[in-house]
C-alpha cells in the first residue's frame, strides 16, 4: 500500500478517491493507471490546434532586430535597410503626427504591421479559406482512399450465443379399438403355465409391448375391443444450447471472394429424464466465388480495383487542387505586395519633390529680395508646389488602398498598416530563366495542367470500369462443409469435437455456375456512355487548359522580357534627369542657370522642368521595375514554381502519386485544321 500511496502522491483527486475504496492491490493497480494515464497521456489535439501547429510549419520565426538597430514603430520587429529606412519613417512620422490632413487622418488609431514578401505568402497560406478548403479536401481525399484500400483486408467475425428448447407433456384420452389388455393377460398365464410344466412345445418371445399389454408369442389376430385411454403428443424435456462461431472473408484482386465459417456447439440437458449424449459438435463450411474471365468483375477495372484507383486519383487531384489554390493565392499576395511596394516608392518620391520645391520656393523668396528674381518667378514656383502636393496626397491615397488590399489578403484587422520591409535586393534582383525550357516545366509543374491531366486518367478508369460492368455476370461457385452430428453422441469437449473437425459425420461439397444478366443490360449500357462522355469532356478541358497555360507562359515571357527592357531604359533616362538635375541645381545655387530664351524663359523655370522630369523619371523607373517583378511573378506562377521560388515553407508537405509529365498535343502538319 505505500507504493500505491507514491504513486498517487501530488494527486489529490486520486488520493481522495483512494480514501473511499478497499485497501486491496486490485484498487491500487487501477488507482496508478488512472493516474499515469491522466498524468503522462497526452490529450488528442482539437480541430484549432491542429490547424496553429500547420500554421507554425507554414510561417517563420519573426526576425528580432540586431543589437543596436532599434526600429520605432515596427511591430514586428524587422530589420529596416538604409534604402527602405526613409519611406518606413515617412509613413511612421505620419502615424505619430499630431496634425493630420487629408489622406493621413486614416491613420488615426492604426498601427503599423511590416512584412517581407516571404512571410506575406507564408501567413496567407494560413489564413485563405481556399486553401484551408483545400487541405481539408485533401485530409478527406486520403481519408477516402484508406477506407477503399480497407476493402481488401480481411474481414474476421466472430459470435456467439444461446437457446433454450423446452418441451412440454401434453396428454388427451382417446376413445377408440384398442387390444383387449385382460384377454391377452389371461393367454399369456396359460401360455407361461403349459410352458413350465413342459407341456408346451413353444418358446418364450422377446417381449412386445402394444397399448401397456405384452402380446409376445401370440398369433392369430390379436383380440380387440373398443375403450378408452390416455394418448400423448409430447413429452417433457429441456435443453441448453451454446454456440461459438468464428468467420474470415477475404476480397482477392480480380473480383474472387472467399470465406471461411467454423461453428462449435454445445448441448446440455436440463432434465433427469433426458438424455445424456456426448454434447460437443463442431462444423465448417468454406466458400469461394470467382468470376468467369472476360465477365463482369473480372480484371483489374473490376468493382474493388476500380475503386481503389479512382480513390488514388481523387488524392492525387486533391493535392494538385491545393497547389493550384496556393499558386493563384500567393500570386495575388505578391501582386498585391510588389503594388504596396510601387506605392510606399511614388509616396517617397512625391515627398522629396514636394521638399526640394518648398527649399526652391524660399530661394526664389530670396533672389527677389535680391533683386534677382521676380514676382511672376515664385507664382510659377507656387504653382508647381501645389500640382505636386497634389500628386502627394495622390500617393497617400495610392499607399493607404495598397496596404488595405494587401491587409484584407492577409486577414488582418482594420486597425492594421502594412508597410513592405526587406524588399530591395529582391526587387534589383534579375530573374534568371531560359525561354526554351519554360513551356517544359510548365508541362511538368503547372498545377492545373497536373489537376486535368488527373481528371482524363480518372475518367479513363471511369470508361474501363463501366465496360467491364457491362459484360455478362458469371461467376463460379464453390463450397465446402463438413459437419458433426450429435443426434446420437457427440464429443464430451470443445478440444475432442475441434480435434476431430476433418472427420465429419457428413460431408458437402458444390460447385455451380451462377448467371445474372439484366433484360437488355440498358442500365449498364447507359452507365457507359455517361462514362464515355465524361472522359470526351475532361479530355477537351485538359486541352484549354493547356492552350491557356501555353499562353499564359508566352504572354508572361514576353512581358518579362518587354520589362526587362523597360527597367534598363527606365534607369538610363532616371541617371540622365537625376545628373541634369544636380548640374541644374548647383547653377541654381551659384545663381548662373542659363535662360533658354531671351524674354522668354527665366531660371526658375528651368529648375521646375528639370524637378519635374526627375519625379516623371523615379515613377516611370519604380513603374518598369514593379511591372517586372509582377511579370516574374506571373511567370513563375504560369510555370507553377512561384510558391517554391519564394520560399521553402510554401510547398506543402504531402507526398502524392507520382503525376506523368502532361504531354504537349502533336505538333499539325502543314494545312492542317
Amino acid at each position: 500500500m505505500p507504493l500505491c500511496r507514491t504513486g498517487i502522491k501530488g494527486n489529490p483527486v486520486l488520493a481522495k478517491k483512494l480514501k473511499t475504496l478497499p485497501r486491496t492491490s486490485l484498487a491500487c493497480f487501477f488507482l496508478l493507471t488512472y493516474g499515469a494515464l491522466a498524468a503522462e497521456t497526452p490529450k488528442p489535439a482539437t480541430p484549432v490546434e491542429k490547424a496553429e501547429k500547420k500554421a507554425e510549419a507554414y510561417v517563420k520565426p519573426e526576425a528580432k532586430p540586431a543589437a543596436g538597430e532599434p526600429v520605432a514603430g515596427a511591430s514586428m520587429g524587422q530589420t529596416i535597410s538604409a534604402d527602405e529606412k526613409s519611406s518606413y519613417d515617412l509613413v511612421a512620422n505620419a502615424l505619430n503626427a499630431a496634425n493630420k490632413s487629408g489622406s493621413q487622418e486614416y491613420l488615426t488609431g492604426k498601427k503599423i504591421v511590416d512584412f517581407t514578401l516571404e512571410e506575406a505568402a507564408a501567413r496567407t497560406l494560413v489564413k485563405n479559406l481556399s486553401i484551408k478548403f483545400n487541405e481539408q479536401s485533401l485530409e478527406q481525399s486520403k481519408h477516402l482512399l484508406k477506407a477503399t484500400e480497407g476493402l481488401y483486408d480481411p474481414i474476421v467475425g466472430w459470435s456467439m450465443g444461446v437457446t433454450i428448447s423446452q418441451a412440454f407433456t401434453r396428454k388427451k384420452f382417446i376413445n377408440r379399438n384398442r387390444f383387449d389388455g385382460d384377454l391377452l393377460t389371461e393367454q399369456f398365464r396359460i401360455f407361461q403355465e403349459a410352458f413350465e410344466a413342459g407341456t408346451s412345445t413353444g418358446t418364450i418371445q422377446p417381449q412386445i409391448i402394444i397399448d401397456g399389454v405384452n402380446v409376445s408369442g401370440l398369433t392369430g389376430p390379436p383380440p380387440i375391443r373398443p375403450f378408452g385411454a390416455f394418448d400423448f403428443a409430447s413429452f417433457r424435456s429441456r435443453f441448453l444450447s451454446d454456440f461459438y462461431s468464428a468467420s474470415v472473408s477475404q476480397q482477392i484482386p480480380w473480383g474472387a471472394t472467399v470465406s471461411l465459417v467454423v461453428r462449435t456447439q454445445h448441448d446440455k440437458p436440463l432434465l433427469p429424464e433426458d438424455p445424456k449424449n456426448r454434447p460437443w459438435t463442431t462444423d465448417w463450411s468454406l466458400n469461394l466465388t470467382v468470376p468467369i474471365p472476360y465477365t463482369k468483375d473480372w480484371g483489374p477495372y473490376g468493382s474493388t480495383d476500380a475503386q481503389i484507383k479512382l480513390a488514388k486519383k481523387a488524392k492525387e487531384r486533391a493535392y494538385w487542387q491545393l497547389q493550384s489554390s496556393i499558386n493563384t493565392t500567393v500570386l495575388d499576395v505578391t501582386n498585391g505586395y510588389w503594388e504596396l511596394v510601387r506605392a510606399v516608392r511614388r509616396l517617397e518620391e512625391a515627398t522629396k519633390t514636394r521638399i526640394n520645391l518648398e527649399q526652391v520656393t524660399e530661394g526664389v523668396q530670396k533672389m527677389i529680395q535680391a533683386g534677382r528674381a521676380v514676382a511672376f518667378e515664385k507664382n510659377q514656383v507656387d504653382s508647381e508646389l501645389a500640382r505636386v502636393r497634389v500628386v502627394e496626397e495622390d500617393a497617400w491615397a495610392a499607399y493607404l488602398l495598397a496596404s488595405n488590399n494587401l491587409r484584407n489578403l492577409l486577414d488582418y484587422d482594420n486597425d492594421v498598416i502594412i508597410l513592405p520591409v526587406r524588399y530591395s535586393s529582391r526587387l534589383n534582383m534579375e530573374f534568371p530563366h531560359k525561354p526554351s525550357e519554360a513551356l517544359t516545366q510548365a508541362m511538368e509543374q503547372n498545377p492545373d495542367l497536373k489537376v486535368s491531366q488527373t481528371d482524363v486518367e480518372s475518367a479513363t478508369i471511369g470508361v474501363k470500369f463501366a465496360k467491364n460492368q457491362s459484360r455478362p455476370d458469371v461467376k463460379l461457385v464453390a463450397s465446402v462443409n463438413y459437419d458433426q452430428k450429435e443426434a446420437v453422441f457427440g464429443y464430451r469437449d470443445t478440444a475432442k469435437s475441434l480435434g476431430h473437425i476433418m472427420r465429419p459425420d457428413s460431408k458437402n461439397n458444390f460447385v455451380g455456375i451462377e448467371v445474372n444478366i439484366p433484360w437488355g443490360n440498358k442500365p449498364a449500357l447507359a452507365r457507359l456512355d455517361i462514362a464515355e462522355q465524361t472522359y470526351l469532356e475532361a479530355e477537351k478541358n485538359a486541352a484549354k487548359t493547356l492552350n491557356v497555360v501555353e499562353r499564359s507562359v508566352d504572354d508572361s515571357l514576353s512581358s518579362l522580357n518587354s520589362s526587362r527592357k523597360r527597367v534598363n531604359l527606365a534607369r538610363a533616362n532616371r541617371d540622365t534627369a537625376d545628373k541634369v538635375y544636380k548640374t541644374v541645381t548647383d547653377l541654381w545655387d551659384k545663381g548662373r542657370v542659363p535662360s533658354l530664351a531671351e524674354n522668354k524663359s527665366y531660371p526658375a523655370f528651368e529648375l521646375l522642368r528639370k524637378n519635374n522630369d526627375l519625379l516623371t523619371a523615379n515613377f516611370g523607373l519604380i513603374d518598369a521595375m514593379i511591372d517586372y517583378k509582377k511579370s516574374e511573378a506571373s511567370f513563375l506562377s504560369a510555370l507553377g514554381t512561384l510558391p517554391m521560388a519564394l520560399s521553402s515553407n510554401m510547398k506543402v508537405e504531402v507526398n502524392p502519386e507520382k503525376a506523368k509529365p502532361v504531354q504537349a498535343p502533336p505538333a499539325k502538319k502543314e494545312g492542317e485544321k
